[in-house]
């Protein structure tokens, strides 16, 4: 079966009103989720992605949609910026 099709029948029995027969026995949301995360991978593998860089992308997202992350999956944020200013070829001359 093609696996968009399998998506949308999914979909009927989560979110229709009335639920198709074949619905019945089913734990369609979970289904549903197992079929998306399929699709996702599909595409990321389509455009040269890894299951890693899928991962990181669904990180993002979910950061920028407001979601919280699971505390294992925090960025661990550093106490002082990384930058230095030692070695800058810009030099300041004052007259």
């Amino acid at each position: 079966m093609i696996i968009s099709r399998r998506a949308h029948e999914l979909a009927r029995c989560v979110y229709a009103e009335r639920k198709p027969d074949y619905c019945r026995g089913m734990d369609a949301e979970k289904e549903l989720r197992k079929v998306e995360g399929d699709i996702d991978l599909a595409v990321a593998q389509l455009f040269g992605l890894s299951e890693e860089d899928l991962r990181e992308f669904e990180r993002l997202m979910a950061v920028l949609s407001g979601e919280e992350l699971p505390a294992e999956e925090e960025a661990e944020v550093p106490e002082e910026p990384g930058l230095s200013t030692q070695h800058s070829t810009t030099s300041w001359r004052f007259f």
